[in-house]
């Protein structure tokens, strides 16, 4: 795992603390955009309540800002609403309401701009180091969380996640058993009651110009 230092603020050019909530997330989206595509290979581990899913073997494709294909043998149940994290999307969709800095990582706390969304509030931690998002947690309306926390490793001269687990947890006093569906998510994408889901990346190869092709739908 990438080693972190605060020496390395000083080549940003800028110090978090002079930022506001939305010009970090923007300083994450210049980040990311650095990457305008890959291919990784997924590695998941699935740990959920009431299904019994066995260890999968994923491709994925990815094409900035937001295009993803996934090609697999078998079932695959992703976290899609952290694979996607998109900053566009959660300004369009949340207000900052709160920053809180500590060393290298600030906090951002969101809430929904309307009242009909499904999550009551996001909880972002960013590394300012890296300007990459480690930890994204959602809180639900009806009780039920979310949290995703990313690790990150070089390769080939980038620095990409390299381990990402995602923690649903529900309630004591939610008992339905359907699924909801995560507000930023990529479509379909939906939340399992309580459980784990771990997934470890290797194999990337990075800016090589995937064809929009690639994310087409496929014809039936």
């Amino acid at each position: 795992m990438v080693c972190l230092t605060a020496l390395a603020l000083v080549f940003l050019g800028i110090a978090p603390d002079q930022l506001s909530g939305e010009a970090m997330l923007k300083r994450v989206e210049a980040e990311m955009a650095r990457v305008q595509d890959y291919v990784v290979t997924l590695d998941v581990v699935v740990d959920v309540e009431r299904l019994n899913v066995p260890p999968m073997h994923v491709q994925m494709f990815y094409k900035h800002p937001d295009k993803f294909h996934f090609e697999s043998t078998g079932f695959a149940l992703l976290p899609r609403e952290g694979l996607s994290f998109n900053v566009a999307r959660v300004l369009s969709q949340f207000s900052i309401v709160e920053v809180a800095q500590s060393n290298s990582h600030v906090s951002l706390t969101l809430r929904p701009q309307k009242q009909t969304a499904r999550a009551g509030r996001l909880e972002l931690t960013i590394d300012t180091v890296l300007w990459k998002p480690v930890v994204l947690k959602s809180y639900l309306v009806d009780g039920r969380t979310m949290t995703a926390r990313f690790q990150y490793d070089q390769f080939d001269g980038y620095i990409m996640p390299s381990h990402l687990r995602v923690e649903f947890v529900a309630s004591e006093e939610e008992t339905t058993d359907q699924p909801i569906t995560m507000p930023g998510a990529l479509p379909r994408a939906q939340v399992p009651r309580s459980g784990t889901i771990d997934i470890r990346y290797s194999g990337y190869k990075i800016n090589t110009g995937l064809s929009d092709d690639i994310f087409l739908p496929k014809e039936e």
